[in-house]
């Protein structure tokens, strides 16, 4: 069994190490006209200081049409792959006709469609463990089903920081979060963790939760093999500053922080979001 996984660029997992047995498949972006491939021809930076000081730019986010599609699936058929993974955020979901449409033509394939309720760079992390277990010869039932429950658990430890002056909510659907909560978030036993923020109006007055939240992200990963990433999508120059030094202040051991834009997709849907993720370290 040779298993190909395919992910939308909007997980932001180019930026995290995976194999060759995952394809990204590229938002399409549309500023005023001019169109481009997500992280081929415009990268989350880039997009990042573009709207930044250009405020007034018309933008699109679009996925690919079905001819890319099925052009990038005979690509992976030539590969010798066996079976093909389809994992979709729910920004991708209305990817599914076009891929229910591929199973069609190729009807003799083993094509499955994983439709996960979980989105961004977290799902970067979680693809790439199911890949780890596909290699492992690990039957693709077994995978999903472990899909799930780190969907599970992913939703129900997230927790949300809600002040009246400063927010942080997860980027799932708040309907199925306890939003009255208030405190740890949950770190996988892979070491691999994400938790991503939406920012409100007034941040500066009152940062106590933030400063609990990253002392207690350090205080969990002492000790481990891992390289601390700090995710953002945010205009505001001068709070992401604020936040450097406050790891450092808190963590002042810390040489080094791998910095992360997450996907135009991600920074359209938060526009101020900020957080605090790791990585193992390979």
């Amino acid at each position: 069994m040779k298993t190909k996984i395919f992910v939308s660029s909007s997980t932001s997992i180019d930026q995290a190490t995976h194999s060759y047995s995952i394809t990204i498949i590229p938002d399409i972006i549309t500023i005023d006209g001019e169109i481009y491939e997500d992280t081929k021809q415009m990268s989350p930076e880039s997009f990042c200081n573009r709207i930044k000081y250009d405020d007034s730019s018309l933008i699109k986010i679009s996925h690919q049409n079905f001819e890319y599609i099925d052009n990038l699936y005979k690509q992976t058929k030539a590969q010798g792959y066996t079976d093909y993974l389809f994992i979709l955020s729910p920004y991708e979901y209305d990817m599914e006709d076009d891929l229910n449409k591929l199973k069609e033509q190729y009807s003799d394939d083993n094509i499955v469609i994983y439709k996960s309720n979980v989105a961004s760079f977290l799902l970067a992390l979680m693809v790439i463990e199911a890949d780890k277990s596909l290699k492992n010869q690990v039957p693709m039932k077994k995978v999903i089903e472990m899909l799930d429950n780190m969907s599970l658990e992913s939703i129900g430890g997230i927790r949300i920081f809600k002040e009246t002056e400063a927010e942080l909510i997860s980027p799932f659907d708040s309907s199925i979060l306890n939003t009255k909560s208030a405190g740890e978030s949950y770190i996988w036993s892979n070491h691999q963790f994400v938790m991503i923020g939406k920012s409100s109006k007034k941040r500066d007055k009152d940062a106590n939760p933030f400063k609990a939240f990253i002392r207690s992200f350090f205080e969990k990963t002492e000790g481990l093999n891992i390289q601390p990433v700090l995710l953002y999508s945010t205009k505001n120059t001068a709070y992401l500053n604020y936040l450097r030094d406050m790891i450092k202040s808190i963590y002042p051991k810390l040489k080094s922080i791998k910095e992360i834009a997450l996907a135009p997709r991600i920074q359209l849907e938060i526009k101020n979001g900020l957080g605090i993720a790791y990585l193992s370290k390979m």
